[in-house]
């Protein structure tokens, strides 16, 4: 049963479901009788529940209200207060006869550090409340800002998103600019990334871009930004940083790229990849725009030049 559940989870969709079984056995199962209350708002949360079987309901100020979503087998409740470390917000009822596998807090996040689908998949159904207007699950203003900053970043590499870049972007620019503070910008994208697309299918392309973003996340220092910009694209912005050492970090980049290990979910190994980088910098009278079209032509020119290299024009 605790198998079948796995394979029909959206928390766990693409994730090997050997991997989950032996992680989630320890947790065992609970049986949630009709009219059980599984969670109360006001607690501290440590655990997920993934429904196996049955209905739970989910009410706000009071049990006796009606309910505002029903929670169908395959689904979870309890991630939002456990990931963003907040009280529970609303009651979580047993609407029939249930069943539920409990995950405790070390365990998910074990998972999502060994397997990245299950952060892309977290922040998918999180990132999903908030696209269909489903608010009325969010009891207060904290956790609905607490939503919308998980739905800055973006649902498959983990990274910030173009939103997150845009103001980000702005920010650090000007703070730079203020401080006279040296700015650089990467822009890079996979080479020949449609052709890889085509040739080993649309999941093996997820699964590449991934292993990118964690190469990205791995280089980079903690006050450094990095996002999806588009597509195959990532922007990473270096504050305080001279366009010299921007190169550098490119070039680690770029080495460590080829020496990635890629994989589908069950471990079959897929092709490598290569990126080709353009590094845009802080100049006398430079605007967004201009740091933007230097990083863009730079990455231009990596790609002209037989690409898997970083540009940059001093």
């Amino acid at each position: 049963m605790l198998r079948k559940a796995v394979e029909n989870s959206l928390l766990f969709r693409d994730v090997d479901p050997d991997l989950l079984v032996a992680a989630l056995t320890p947790g065992g199962t609970r049986k949630i009788a009709p009219g059980e209350v599984l969670i109360a708002p006001g607690q501290n949360n440590d655990k997920v529940y993934l429904l196996i079987s049955g209905h739970l309901s989910i009410h706000l100020d009071r049990l006796e209200d009606p309910p505002i979503r029903m929670v169908k087998p395959g689904e979870t409740v309890g991630e939002l207060s456990l990931i963003g470390s907040t009280r529970t917000s609303a009651w979580v009822v047993g609407a029939e006869e249930s069943d539920v596998v409990v995950i405790e807090q070390e365990t998910l996040w074990s998972l999502i550090n060994r397997e990245t689908m299950v952060a892309r998949n977290l922040l998918q159904i999180i990132s999903g409340w908030i696209v269909s207007g489903n608010k009325k699950a969010i009891a207060t203003n904290r956790q609905i800002e607490e939503l919308e900053g998980i739905a800055r970043v973006d649902s498959l590499t983990g990274v910030y998103n173009r939103r997150s870049f845009d103001e980000s972007f702005h920010r650090l620019l000007a703070r730079c600019q203020v401080n006279g503070s040296p700015f650089s910008l990467i822009l890079l994208d996979v080479d020949h990334f449609k052709n890889y697309n085509d040739t080993q299918g649309h999941q093996a392309g997820d699964r590449a871009l991934m292993a990118l973003a964690n190469v990205i996340t791995d280089t980079i220092r903690p006050g450094d930004l990095a996002a999806r910009y588009g597509g195959e694209e990532f922007a990473v912005i270096l504050p305080e940083t001279i366009p010299q050492d921007a190169v550098k970090v490119g070039e680690r980049m770029r080495l460590s790229v080829l020496s990635c290990s890629i994989a589908q979910s069950d471990g079959t190994p897929l092709p490598g990849i290569t990126i080709s980088l353009g590094v845009g910098c802080l100049r006398d009278g430079a605007t967004e725009q201009t740091i933007l079209k230097e990083a863009d032509d730079n990455l231009y020119r990596a790609k002209e030049g037989g690409r898997n290299r970083v540009c940059f024009t001093a």
